[in-house]
């Protein structure tokens, strides 16, 4: 590619390339497997004891299936529940998370919520760094959010930033967020995708609120 596909600064484009590489270059810096270093300098420091990356022989140990509302057309070989109306939907995470950089870290909540306090307390990158993933950048068509490095920054008056993030991958589907300057992190794990992640987001949002938690 010979030119940018928009201005600097007035969209924004999510892709994986650069993350993957992630991965051998931190290996041929460190010459250390990706797996040992990432649990040596960044599950272990952050009290992450069950986080580890998907191998072809490693299993996938206490992990749950998901699941969607059963098809018609699904093949009769995928598991259905008892009473017919769920399937699971796993998407076929053997080949889709060996990339490991960009993605393929399995945990629990617990290890994600340690993930955010050891990040939020200066533990895994600086405070500069931390400012500048949390700044807004790019403007969305949602109104007081922008894109920030890597997740949403909802910037709304009266009340502190918050940055956030939603995904969704098969029938698996997280909701996080964090509002840095009260030190307060929420987090949603999901086996089930079919409910609208914004409404939650708002709806958790609103009982913070009324409790008083955000100032």
């Amino acid at each position: 590619m010979k030119t940018a596909e928009f201005v600097p600064g007035t969209h924004c484009d999510s892709q994986d390339a650069a993350y993957i590489l992630v991965a051998p270059l931190i290996e041929r810096v460190t010459r250390v497997d990706f797996d040992d270093w990432m649990s040596e300098n960044i599950f272990r420091p952050a009290g992450m004891r069950e986080a580890f990356y998907y191998t072809y022989d490693g299993g996938l140990p206490a992990t749950a299936h998901a699941y969607r509302p059963a098809r018609r057309d699904t093949s009769p070989l995928v598991f259905r529940s008892d009473d017919g109306k769920w399937e699971e939907y796993d998407l076929g995470e053997v080949p889709y998370f060996l990339t490991r950089a960009d993605r393929g870290v399995y945990g629990s909540a617990r290890d994600f919520m340690q993930w955010n306090r050891a990040l939020y307390s200066g533990k895994i990158i600086s405070d500069s760094s931390l400012a500048a993933m949390n700044t807004p950048y790019v403007a969305t068509e949602i109104p007081m959010v922008s894109f920030g490095l890597g997740g949403a920054v909802r910037r709304e008056p009266g009340f502190p930033d918050k940055s956030y993030h939603m995904n969704t991958n098969g029938g698996y589907a997280i909701v996080e967020g964090s509002w840095p300057q009260e030190k307060l992190h929420y987090i949603v794990f999901a086996n089930r995708a079919d409910w609208n992640q914004r409404d939650v987001t708002y709806e958790i949002d609103s009982i913070f609120r009324a409790k008083n938690f955000l100032r």
